[in-house]
């Protein structure tokens, strides 16, 4: 993802319409509910979405959606192999 300099020098240039306000909506949920961060990395993601134009708002919530799932996946993995105490 390449951040270009006009979104760091006047983030507010993106037009703040209803598809924005859902998408940092569901991007802070999805921030929120990562396992696999840790509260001082969500604090920086959370601040990050400001920043991000719509496109990129998408490739970050599709990114950490996926991560979280795959770290779910794991964790049923394990939790079928983990021994059964008798």
């Amino acid at each position: 993802m390449n951040i270009q300099p006009q979104q760091i020098i006047n983030p507010g240039a993106y037009a703040y319409d209803d598809e924005r306000r859902k998408l940092l909506a569901d991007y802070g949920r999805a921030v929120a509910n990562a396992r696999f961060l840790s509260e001082d990395e969500k604090l920086k993601w959370k601040s990050l979405r400001y920043y991000l134009n719509n496109r990129q708002l998408e490739e970050s919530l599709n990114a950490i959606i996926a991560e979280n799932l795959k770290k779910l996946y794991i964790k049923e993995q394990l939790e079928t192999l983990k021994p059964i105490n008798v």
